[in-house]
């Protein structure tokens, strides 16, 4: 009877797990014929005459809803931001805040009003490049497998020289060196080897090495403490 059963339930298990990679691969097929909604324009706008303003025109903005049901997160929005400036955006938990992050780089497109870069609509400049004009730290950090270093150095722009100053600047470094194997030290699946704060600095040095334009923070001090936090704003003025 056991060696009847036995084939039987494993036959049972391996089938659970076929129904599981069956759902699994549905998803990802959904994600891959997903059609991409935002794309660089086919004659995109020169960037390098433009300027680092910011500017948000009478910007409104829903995630979701039919046209004219639209089930807005932002209405109206009007926002100027000049180069060299620091600006807070402050408001209760889903005001808005991170969206207006969001349509920055343009991560989406708006449905009323412009979004500019230097005077010019994001929609007509090279998606590519916009990007790489911004530097992104959240209160979520994803680390990706690999090493420190290579964790930092996500740009082919990046030398090591500049890593390694961005890395002093946020103290990043008085952790890293520590390690037996300092910048060479493997990082696990999402970071797991380090401590919430630790990440943080790392996400700070990494945005810092890219030496953007533009720097977005998002509640990116909420995991470190408040002397750490000092030390932050102080090397950002650096």
């Amino acid at each position: 009877i056991r060696r009847f059963f036995i084939p039987i339930r494993d036959l049972s298990a391996k089938y659970t797990v076929m129904q599981s990679a069956f759902a699994g691969a549905e998803r990802v097929f959904q994600l891959l014929d997903e059609k991409l909604t935002v794309e660089s324009p086919t004659d995109p706008q020169p960037m390098a005459h433009l300027g680092g303003d910011l500017s948000l025109r009478n910007v409104s903005f829903a995630y979701k809803g039919e046209p004219g049901d639209e089930d807005w997160v932002l209405r109206d929005i009007n926002l100027e931001v000049k180069k060299g400036e620091k600006v807070a955006l402050v408001g209760p938990t889903g005001s808005g805040k991170t969206t207006i992050l969001k349509l920055l780089n343009r991560l989406y497109d708006v449905q009323h009003g412009e979004v500019c870069f230097g005077g010019a609509d994001v929609r007509k400049l090279d998606l590519l490049e916009l990007r790489r004009r911004f530097a992104v730290v959240l209160q979520d950090v994803y680390l990706f497998t690999g090493s420190i270093m290579d964790n930092l150095k996500l740009s082919d722009g990046v030398d090591e020289a500049r890593v390694l100053e961005a890395a002093e600047v946020v103290q990043a470094n008085s952790f890293v060196e520590r390690l037996p194997e300092g910048y060479d030290t493997q990082v696990k699946e999402l970071g797991g080897n380090f401590s919430a704060g630790e990440r943080q600095l790392l996400a700070f040095a990494r945005a810092l090495a890219l030496d953007p334009d533009i720097l977005v923070l998002d509640e990116a001090t909420s995991n470190v403490d408040s002397e750490t936090e000092a030390r932050l704003q102080s090397a950002l003025d650096v």
